[in-house]
């Protein structure tokens, strides 16, 4: 069983599978949108024009164009998005570079090695869930993601890898500050560890 960074390579790369606004016709399935984005990284991911820091810049533009960071970042906060909702403009970007700063690098250094099969999809309204299998060179890997229609499209906002909630593991994290410190506390963490990592980074 998977734990670790390995999990978070597989977090990273799934949560990059979705496809630019303009790419499908509005009506396209989930699955369809994510099967198009996968081969749009593998293409990022292998293109030897490109280094790093353009690799990374590309994938940051996939991840903003389909991923609905607001209601990751609320869900994420649980019954604590309710309770500071009038500070959600500022959680909001503050959650979105800490997934961006976790998960573009290892998207970029692990998307090339892996392939998506879509092994179906449920739709309930508003609301899809596309089971997958992501296939290393030596294991295969079974993710569900979830997703939810918008009008830019069906945005991603979890995915679940090993019966492992992607937002379920950050809401046990900002439940365990939250019990300790103030949200400004958090925010303040949040903001000193995002600043950390671009450090890190360069």
């Amino acid at each position: 069983m998977m734990r670790g960074s390995t999990l978070a390579v597989l977090f990273a790369i799934l949560f990059a599978f979705a496809s630019p606004p303009t790419a499908l016709a509005e009506d396209a399935r989930p699955g369809q949108q994510l099967d198009l984005t996968f081969t749009r990284v593998l293409a990022v991911a292998r293109d030897a024009s490109l280094d790093a820091a353009a690799k990374e810049a590309l994938v940051k533009e996939l991840l903003a164009s389909r991923l609905d960071y607001e209601k990751s970042a609320a869900m994420a906060l649980g019954i604590h998005a309710r309770a500071n909702r009038a500070r959600m403009h500022e959680f909001v970007p503050l959650f979105r570079k800490l997934l961006e700063k976790a998960y573009v690098t290892r998207i970029v250094g692990a998307a090339g090695e892996a392939r998506l099969v879509i092994l179906g999809e449920r739709v309930d309204g508003d609301l899809a869930t596309v089971d997958a299998m992501i296939v290393f060179k030596k294991n295969d890997i079974q993710a569900a993601f979830r997703l939810h229609r918008t009008e830019r499209g069906w945005m991603a906002y979890d995915v679940i890898v090993e019966g492992i909630s992607l937002l379920s593991n950050y809401r046990s994290q900002f439940n365990s500050l939250l019990s300790k410190h103030s949200f400004d506390e958090v925010l303040e963490r949040l903001e000193a560890k995002t600043r950390v990592q671009v450090k890190t980074s360069q």
